[in-house]
Parts: structure tokens; C-alpha cells; sequence
């Protein structure tokens, strides 16, 4: 039986920042990394499942993003940034905070079955045609 995995991803157009919590109870494992986004394709979509949460704040690289994910197998959490920076962001902000929140918070809803935050919807087809 394969283990759930939560990440939390802080997303940039050439990099992203990634914590992971992984496992249940005691045996809770956490795994931080950088990664350029040219990467995603052969080094991090192949490797989700079912198994694998991913919680994104709503960006510019977002619907693509979201997109690749979803086709791996994977759900993807995406949220308001706004509502994610008033309730998390107090103290130091940096990209590796913002992962490791955005993967606290989609591992404590996904356990607890409720959520403060309300998810976005994103436009998958062709997610230029909604800006102009």
C-alpha cells in the first residue's frame, strides 16, 4: 500500500519550491527541495499517484501547472493567495515557508475533512483567452 503524500508547492515562472509530508501519526516524513520548472516534466510529474495532494496558490503558471499534475494522477488544491496570506503568513515569509504552509495546511484539511480556504477554479483550455 503506497503512502499519501502531501505537497506543497510555491510556484514561479522558472523554479518552484517544494515541501512534502509524507506518511501518517508518528512515522510523518518531511522532504523540502528546489527545482527549476523545466525539470517538472522528467524529473517530478512522472513520479505522482493517486496517492499525491498538491496544494498551489492561484498564479500566472497555475492552469498549466495544474494541468500536468492532474494528468500524472495526482489532485491538485488550488487556492486564493490572498486568503492564504492573511491566514499563514505572519513572521518570516520566504519560498520555503510558503511550501511548507501550503503543505501543512492541505495535509491538517485533507485529514480533518474541512478547510478554511475556499479552492480557485482554473481554465484549462487555453487559460490566455480568459485574460484577454
Amino acid at each position: 500500500m503506497t503512502k499519501k503524500r502531501y505537497h506543497g508547492i510555491d510556484l514561479h515562472a522558472s523554479k518552484l519550491v517544494m515541501h512534502t509530508i509524507e506518511g501518517e501519526g508518528a512515522s510523518v516524513k518531511r522532504i523540502s527541495r528546489t527545482m527549476s520548472t523545466i525539470a517538472l516534466e522528467s524529473d517530478f510529474f512522472p513520479t505522482l499517484s493517486p496517492e499525491d495532494v498538491l496544494c498551489v496558490e492561484a498564479s500566472t503558471c497555475t492552469a498549466w501547472f495544474a494541468q500536468e499534475a492532474e494528468k500524472a494522477g495526482a489532485r491538485v488544491v488550488v487556492i486564493n493567495p490572498f486568503d492564504f496570506k492573511a491566514l499563514y503568513c505572519t513572521g518570516k515569509k520566504t519560498d520555503s515557508v510558503d511550501a511548507k504552509k501550503l503543505a501543512e495546511y492541505i495535509y491538517n484539511r485533507d485529514r480533518l475533512t474541512s478547510g478554511c480556504m475556499e479552492e480557485v477554479y482554473v481554465l484549462y483550455e487555453n487559460p490566455r483567452q480568459a485574460i484577454f
